[in-house]
């Protein structure tokens, strides 16, 4: 922007040149060694306090600036005293981006117009005193259209600037006076000369030995500038095309976790905005492209600077979240990792806004209206968006809460799975099917939720019948039996085992068993429930009883009865029991609970897996979670 002020500076310089002297000798001043320049006051602003000192400020700056121009040893001054001849302009009206380069091409403007009308002597022109006296808050150059208003408010209150009404007519009102002649001391061409002459960059003499169609004007260019201008384009055009390419290969390279060798990309958006900026000063402080061309390229120059910005910004942002992942050494897929993502999106979004509010105002759009009108249809934007923001907030609870984990095998609502991603808006989650269900976060924060992977063991819950005929010594031989099976299996935790008599069902004394299997695999599970069920089946068949039809039974035959030899049997034995003080009720005695412990052969006798685990291939494990197993918590024995 420098660069470009002092071009435009510069150019004002030398259109400003040969400015004429407004309505006498006296009231042009002239340049000499006291130019404002070289003042030991170069921070002091013009005087625009009335109409006159704002024509005098302006006159007596643009006439400095030519001076300057010409001097090719002062040349970096030119870029102060044309800004202290734009102060003069109301240039309200134009956007940020273009106000540099615009407010020159006006001054030049205005400057033509003063060379060629007839101005009222300087007594006229109302000073301060008048001001006051008159209370004046505008005035006309007589027989013109020309005004300058007070600045009622804002930082330069009470300044007598040129209208931005006025300042958007000067090109109507230059075309216009152009006919008339110009006044003695004027600056002759000075604006032709501003527009189809080289930037400050280039030297004039440089371009003299062209050929003299190079200097036919085509739509407000020449052609030189013309083709000056597609050849930065196409420069620019190619090394954008080969440095992005390079960027995406160089990243390509790397795998995701490789954040700090992933640097491709966002060299490839520093490299945008610097080539945008190099653009920006060889078309405007070279080509020297004005007018409509200079509004569309400079529009453009500006928009993609603040897209390569924002893109620069979204990945930086990104990669800081990843290295932050790599850092703690954090599972790509874990919910830490995935709070870490959502929170450096978040950031990003902001970031990005803010950038769109700086692009937005550079261009001359009210972002304060904008902002202030969205109060007005906020409520319809709130309800349009509650159904995501209550997603986000949902997963943000999920975060904090942590209910399931990525790698979590859970029941939620009347659906089972594992948790494959935790994300900003839905939880996705792999079903038993293997389909992937999504869940948006607001619902799935909801619901009841069981999470299998914080079980430390598995429950077997089931209720046998037996038959009514079955005695309750039998009964009592079944219950022992039962027990001294479930504590001397070495896969069931005898802590919690619970074998009771459940009570008289409609058609079978009830038997409930209640153990936990000391595994956290589907398929182990399974293995293990399986193997106690058939040894319960075993168990009933010794005791001398049977099972309980669930249903009414019409015997067309004479029933052969319970088998009475083990029946009797099995009444002796408890007998027996209770004559040595050894009746396991209501519990069994810890010592012969202890004898039995991991006494029962698992896996069964005569399995493959009792002899050698490598000759049979191993179920594929279904863990109830894939992250790190967590401890098992000791229970009481109730």
């Amino acid at each position: 922007m420098a660069a470009r002020l002092a071009v435009l500076v510069l150019v004002l310089a030398g259109l400003l040149a040969p400015l004429p002297r407004a309505w006498g000798e006296e009231a042009t001043p002239v340049l000499d060694k006291d130019i404002a320049v070289f003042t030991p006051y170069p921070l002091r602003p013009p005087s625009l306090e009335s109409p006159r000192a704002t024509l005098q400020s302006f006159i007596k700056n643009t006439n400095d600036a030519i001076k300057l121009w010409r001097d090719e040893a002062n040349r970096d001054a030119i870029g102060r005293v044309a800004r202290l001849a734009r102060l003069c302009l109301d240039l309200s009206a134009t956007t940020a981006a273009t106000r540099e380069a615009v407010g020159t091409e006006k001054i030049l403007l205005f400057k033509e117009i003063l060379d060629r009308i007839d101005l009222p002597p300087l007594e006229e022109i109302p000073d301060l005193a008048a001001v006051r006296e008159r209370g004046l808050t505008s005035w006309t150059i007589p027989d013109t259209e020309l005004t300058f208003t007070k600045v009622e408010e804002g930082p330069r209150q009470g300044a007598f600037l040129l209208s931005a009404d006025t300042v958007a007519q000067l090109e109507q009102f230059y075309a216009l006076s152009k006919l008339l002649p110009y006044k003695p001391g004027a600056s002759i061409g000075a604006y032709e000369d501003y527009l189809y002459g080289p930037g400050l960059l280039v030297s004039r003499n440089w371009l003299s030995d062209l050929p003299s169609w190079a200097y036919v004007v085509f739509a407000e260019q020449t052609v030189w500038q013309w083709i000056g201008l597609f050849l930065s384009l196409s420069l620019v055009c190619a090394a954008t095309y080969l440095v992005y390419r390079a960027g995406n290969w160089w990243d390509d390279r790397f795998p995701e976790g490789s954040v700090w060798l992933r640097v491709g990309r966002p060299l490839t958006s520093i490299f945008l905005i610097l080539e945008m900026q190099l653009l920006s000063l060889v078309v405007f402080d070279a080509i020297n492209i004005t007018g409509v061309p200079f509004i569309v390229v400079e529009f453009a120059t500006e928009a993609v600077t603040y897209l390569a910005a924002a893109w620069l910004a979204a990945i930086v942002i990104g990669r800081i979240g990843e290295g932050i992942i790599s850092l703690r050494r954090l599972r790509p897929a874990s919910l830490n990792s995935q709070l870490v993502r959502i929170t450096t999106r978040l950031i990003a979004i902001v970031v990005v806004a803010y950038i769109g509010v700086v692009a937005a105002e550079s261009f001359g759009v009210p972002v304060a209206p904008l902002i202030a009108g969205l109060g007005v249809g906020g409520l319809a934007i709130a309800l349009a968006v509650r159904p995501t923001l209550e997603n986000i907030v949902g997963g943000f609870i999920l975060f904090a809460d942590k209910p399931v984990r990525v790698g979590d095998f859970c029941a939620f609502g009347d659906k089972m799975g594992t948790v494959e991603e935790v994300g900003l808006r839905s939880t996705r989650i792999r079903a038993l099917d293997r389909t992937l269900i999504s869940v948006p976060n607001a619902e799935f924060a909801n619901l009841q939720i069981v999470n299998w992977a914080n079980c430390d063991s598995m429950l077997i819950d089931t209720v046998i019948g037996l038959r009514y005929e079955t005695k309750p010594d039998q009964l009592r031989y079944v219950l022992t039996k039962l027990r001294e099976m479930f504590f001397a299996h070495p896969k069931i935790d005898q802590g919690s085992a619970r074998i009771r008599f459940a009570g008289y069902g409609a058609s079978s004394q009830d038997v409930w068993i209640r153990v936990y299997a000391t595994t956290r695999d589907w398929n182990e599970f399974y293995a293990i429930r399986e193997d106690v069920l058939l040894r319960v089946g075993e168990i009933v068949e010794q005791s001398g009883t049977g099972f309980a039809f669930p249903s009414q039974t019409v015997y067309l035959s004479r029933d052969g009865g319970l088998d009475a030899a083990r029946s009797e049997t099995a009444t002796q034995e408890v007998e027996a029991w209770r004559n040595e003080g050894r009746l396991p009720f209501p519990r069994m005695a810890p010592d012969h609970r202890k004898g039995l412990r991991n006494t029962l052969d698992y896996p069964p006798h005569g399995s493959p897996d009792e002899f050698s685990r490598n000759i049979v291939e191993k179920d594929r494990a279904e863990p109830l979670s894939k992250r790190t197993k967590a401890k098992r918590r000791p229970r009481k024995n109730a």
